[in-house]
């Protein structure tokens, strides 16, 4: 009798190693599923269980700094040409990338959400933009993601051939936030310290460090390190159709509670 319970007890371990093993096996599998390429939405926060949340896209504007003078559309027509803001786009990026205009090029637009416009005009735009403010309406996201200690990531629905054209094509931006609105001050110097010895500064001015993977078929993965993120306001920008002709601003929100 003894030593037929001595079998029971090994087979109903046996079993559990068996059952633990296969929630294993099915944890592994349970990849991120790519949107399809006719999705409406660009990004989406992926979840501890992969699952994806749209970011929200919101629409905004270019206001300028308090206490700075001038007018949006004196500094609108005193844009840099569009070669010449192409260039500074490049700078912006600072990703080892020569202009946007190459990068953009080489991204591979598998969707209509990611609808790219005229990218003289938007560098043209973004140069000219300097120390003016982006704003958004409303203290907050729809879209919250609680604060648990883990890196933040955001599946993007398109990708770019290179890893650094990638990291150029994307900003990951912390608002400075009000009762009524959300902001940030635009600085190509700030931006262009983004994943570089100086990312510090960056981060002070709201420009975050973060990762770039290509994924699946025609997705890309943005990583936010953990340390990186607080309580407050977040978005991502892509450089790609930040500014409509309109002069409005397009971000992608989340909040971090």
């Amino acid at each position: 009798m003894k030593h037929l319970n001595k079998i029971r007890v090994f087979t109903f371990v046996l079993m559990l190693m068996a059952g633990g093993l296969c929630s294993t096996v099915k944890a592994q599998e349970a990849a991120i599923v790519e949107p399809d390429t006719t999705a409406t939405d660009l990004m989406f926060l992926v979840g501890a269980d992969n699952s994806l949340k749209a970011l929200p896209m919101e629409d905004g504007k270019m206001e300028k700094h308090k206490n700075k003078f001038g007018k949006l559309a004196s500094i609108v027509s005193t844009a840099a040409t569009a070669a010449g803001a192409l260039g500074g786009i490049g700078m912006i990026a600072g990703a080892g990338s020569s202009s946007l205009g190459a990068v953009v090029t080489g991204a591979q637009v598998m969707g209509t959400a990611a609808n790219v416009g005229s990218l003289a005009d938007a560098a043209n735009t973004l140069a000219g933009a300097e120390g003016m403010d982006f704003t958004f309406d409303g203290p907050s996201s729809a879209l919250k993601c609680k604060n648990d200690g883990k890196d933040v990531r955001v599946l993007v629905n398109l990708r770019a051939t290179k890893r650094e054209d990638g990291l150029a094509l994307f900003k990951v931006i912390r608002f400075n936030k009000s009762k009524k609105d959300r902001r940030l001050q635009w600085f190509q110097t700030k931006a262009a310290l983004i994943n570089t010895d100086d990312s510090e500064k960056a981060d002070k001015a709201g420009y975050l460090s973060f990762g770039y993977q290509n994924y699946g078929d025609h997705s890309s993965i943005l990583t936010i390190p953990a340390a990186q993120l607080i309580s407050g306001e977040y978005a991502v920008l892509y450089l790609g159709n930040m500014i409509t002709p309109t002069l409005s601003s397009i971000c992608y929100s989340f909040s971090v509670e």
